[in-house]
């Protein structure tokens, strides 16, 4: 991600993150993206709601935006059926995914 935005910061871009933890302060991609954003790019960060870092999570609310991923698990996650005599899951139709509701920096 850094080495995109400084070869090619003469047009930033939304730098779009897939984690749930990684929050260490002025450290690790979280930095990287603080210092891209400050150049200009536009930051989502996508994760589950109850696993990713809150702090990182409220960064990016104020800054971008904070797509949960709970808003799309119908979309997003496949199940089928347990093994005969081994129910755990029944099986699920795939739903459409729905964009239009999710968040944008």
């Amino acid at each position: 991600m850094l080495e995109d935005a400084l070869d090619y910061n003469g047009d930033p871009g939304v730098a779009v993150l897939l984690t749930g933890a990684g929050y260490l302060e002025g450290a690790g991609f979280h930095s990287t993206l603080q210092r891209m954003h400050k150049r200009g790019w536009r930051v989502e960060i996508l994760s589950w709601a109850h696993s990713c870092n809150q702090r990182m999570r409220r960064w990016a609310e104020e800054n971008g935006a904070f797509v949960a991923l709970d808003d799309f698990y119908d979309s997003i996650t496949f199940m089928e059926p347990s093994r005969p005599g081994f129910e755990i899951a029944f099986a699920r139709d795939p739903a459409e995914l729905d964009l239009s509701r999710r968040p944008t920096a």
